[in-house]
């Protein structure tokens, strides 16, 4: 699957349309699999995810850290930041402390099984913020 994605992205027209609806899944997917497999789909997915169009790609975590509350969509987003390769530093830039702070907004009205993957969240994206560029400082 990743392979055929990975030639639709040759073509720019098609993509523009088409990773917007599919990118979350294929994070959904790539976690679910790589889980099972030891490892095994994340190099195939890697290649997919540093041809796609990473703006795309974090306005999507964006978009699914302000829709939903599950502990999936928390597990998701923090096994993205921690294991694809969707960290260009001028987009995390950009997107990174967006996702924080909409998250730590929230915090009051997530359940509180789910504050505790929310908090593991805020600690991983302050790992990529501190290995990205010590000058942003820490979140927590």
């Amino acid at each position: 699957l990743f392979k055929i994605l990975t030639c639709i992205l040759d073509n720019s027209k098609i993509s523009e349309y088409v990773l917007p609806e599919i990118v979350w899944d294929m994070i959904r997917i790539t976690k679910e699999h790589d889980t099972r497999n030891n490892g095994s789909v994340l190099k195939i997915a890697n290649q997919f995810f540093e041809l796609a169009d990473l703006t795309i790609i974090w306005s999507k975590l964006l978009n699914e850290a302000d829709k939903s509350q599950s502990i999936e969509t928390i597990e998701v987003l923090s096994y993205a930041l921690q294991s694809l390769k969707i960290t260009e530093q001028s987009i995390i830039a950009t997107n990174i402390v967006p996702i924080a702070t909409l998250i730590v907004k929230k915090f009051h009205s997530y359940s509180a099984d789910v504050k505790s993957h929310v908090c593991q969240l805020l600690r991983v994206i302050n790992r990529v913020i501190i290995k990205m560029d010590t000058t942003y400082g820490t979140l927590l």
